[in-house]
């Protein structure tokens, strides 16, 4: 069985690690599924990771989105193989590899919604919702994705993003913390991380207002900031205008994330936006306490009161009285632990996949029972 799956691009994003997650899983399992990697935009970074995995890559070259000279060359791969099924991950894959797969007589083609559909962009979402019927069968990563589009007519899959959990937790317990320590001054802190692209949906300007709270009642804290994006340096100028240079720092994109997620004592979203967040996942494989808002998604992972707490969106003051209550050692403990049992038991990766290779076995079953009419 041979999948080629389509993605806009090979940045580091919760679609591309998620891909890159059930390649590893697949090469580990040995499963016989041959899997290829399309990017309609710039490859890089994580080409290479795929191909040290034996996935075969290739890159459409688009300059910018809708590059008719990408769409040709896509066509063109699309002919030249065999794939039994196309899978489309994001707005942009979706509206251009469903028509393209149909096409070039590509039978079953399977797409991902990975975040809310309120979150897409108004053109490509209107692009997605008139090709979404093309889909074979269309997969969402939360049952609060599924229920924010309109699915009527249409047979939808939900199947949850995962983790190589065990894994992760062993790569979080060996990291060596000396240097980020270093970087960034922190000795005795209580660590709040943050991990997300600097973009509104994120809502870091609500974290750092949420820290001139928190260090209204105990200045032992730090926040970091770890990402990248357009609102980077407005993020910069209210950390300054709040006078919190000590107590938030923006890093900027980092090489790895690992040495993070091991400083950490609790992890903090204020996001508005989701579908199922790969970091929230990493956090709690790392024994993380999560704070996270009453969004779809987050809150089909994180259990209030149990493995961290949930806040509503755009709530500083409950969002800081929530942090300062997991400032308690005992409590990180109990809840990081919790956290872990859960990610562990129902969002290893080893599910994810089992639950694709099913859902692709019994589509191409369907195809082939279809041709023998």
């Amino acid at each position: 069985m041979h999948v080629c799956h389509l993605v806009n691009s090979l940045e580091y994003g919760g679609a591309e690690t998620h891909l890159l997650e059930m390649a590893r899983a697949n090469q580990q399992a040995n499963t016989g599924l041959s899997l290829t990697v399309c990017s309609i935009e710039e490859a890089a970074p994580l080409a290479e990771e795929f191909r040290d995995l034996g996935v075969e890559v290739q890159n459409f070259g688009a300059a910018f989105k809708f590059d008719p000279r990408s769409i040709v060359r896509m066509e063109r791969y699309f002919r030249q193989q065999e794939f039994d099924i196309l899978h489309t991950h994001l707005p942009l894959s979706h509206a251009l590899g469903r028509p393209l797969g149909r096409l070039t007589d590509i039978e079953t083609i399977v797409s991902t919604q990975h975040n809310v559909a309120d979150n897409y962009h108004p053109i490509t979402g209107t692009l997605e919702r008139l090709t979404r019927r093309l889909d074979t069968r269309t997969i969402a990563v939360s049952e609060g994705v599924r229920q924010s589009f309109d699915t009527n007519g249409q047979t939808w899959e939900t199947i949850y993003n995962g983790l190589d959990v065990e894994s992760y937790n062993e790569e979080v317990r060996a990291a060596n913390l000396d240097r980020v320590r270093e970087k960034w001054d922190i000795e005795d802190d209580i660590v709040f991380l943050n991990i997300a692209r600097y973009e509104a949906e994120k809502s870091q300007s609500d974290l750092i207002e949420t820290m001139a709270r928190v260090t209204d009642q105990r200045k032992d804290v730090m926040l970091l900031l770890v990402g990248s994006g357009s609102l980077e340096d407005e993020l910069r100028t209210k950390i300054r205008d709040e006078n919190l240079e000590q107590h938030v720092k923006l890093t900027g994109h980092v090489p790895s994330v690992v040495e993070y997620y091991a400083l950490a004592d609790v992890f903090v979203s204020a996001s508005v936006r989701e579908g199922l967040p790969i970091t929230l996942l990493e956090a709690m494989a790392a024994e993380l306490p999560v704070v996270g808002t009453t969004i779809p998604g987050v809150d089909e992972l994180v259990v209030d009161g149990e493995t961290g707490y949930l806040v509503p969106p755009k709530a500083p003051k409950v969002l800081a009285e929530r942090m300062l209550a997991l400032s308690d050692s005992e409590r990180q403990e109990a809840f990081g632990k919790a956290g872990f049992d859960r990610v562990r038991t129902q969002f290893d990766i080893s599910k994810t996949l089992e639950a694709h290779i099913r859902l692709y076995r019994k589509l191409l079953h369907e195809d082939q029972s279809k041709d023998e009419i």
